[in-house]
């Protein structure tokens, strides 16, 4: 597969790849509908309706950010090499020209014999070692990272007898003892009679 890649590749004629050229020429066809405005030699505006865009040759950057990501110049940048009638070949990121490509695939990967083949070693098995039960109850809670937040469950289950609010008991309790005709202390049993 590596040689059969690096045949294809010998044969492209251009700079870059067919798959790096068809993607040049959509952002090319895209970049036909923006107004170009020069800043410095640099430096250029590039306006899409009512949003601009700064494109930056000396670091290869546009703020749509889509060249510094792809390595592809984008439309921004292609309406700014098209009407200053550059090649725009010459500013794809060397990692996605032929040449690269190439470098890739020229290296040989060799190819292993059968297992049947293979010398036999003459060490002993590795096996994983062997998992030791720690003495005590085992944790269940869930082992925090260094960057994870403590879980705050001060006062979070307590609800108050006498209020009913969440956080605190009745003996810290800040409202008023209600007292009601409803509340009995104790409990009512019922007494069933069985024939």
């Amino acid at each position: 597969m590596m040689n059969k890649r690096l045949e294809e590749g010998k044969k492209w004629g251009s700079k870059v790849p067919p798959k790096v050229a068809k993607k040049m020429a959509e952002r090319q066809d895209e970049g036909r509908f923006v107004n170009v405005f020069c800043a410095s030699p640099d430096a250029y505006e590039v306006r899409e309706g009512h949003k601009f865009w700064i494109v930056d040759f000396r670091t290869w950057s546009c703020d749509c950010g889509l060249w510094e990501i792809s390595g592809i110049p984008c439309k921004h940048a292609m309406a700014v090499i098209t009407g200053r009638r550059m090649n725009n070949n010459d500013f794809v990121h060397k990692y996605l020209t032929t040449e690269a490509y190439l470098k890739t695939y020229s290296y040989v990967i060799y190819p292993i014999p059968d297992k049947t083949q293979w010398p036999q070693v003459q060490h002993v098995e590795v096996l994983p070692p062997i998992e030791k039960k720690l003495s005590g109850r085992p944790k269940k809670k869930k082992k925090r990272g260094a960057d994870e937040p403590r879980k705050n469950t001060r006062n979070s289950g307590n609800r108050c007898g006498n209020c009913g609010e969440l956080g605190h008991n009745v003996r810290s309790c800040k409202v008023a003892t209600i007292t009601s005709s409803n509340k009995t202390k104790g409990k009512v049993c019922k007494i069933c009679n069985y024939i």
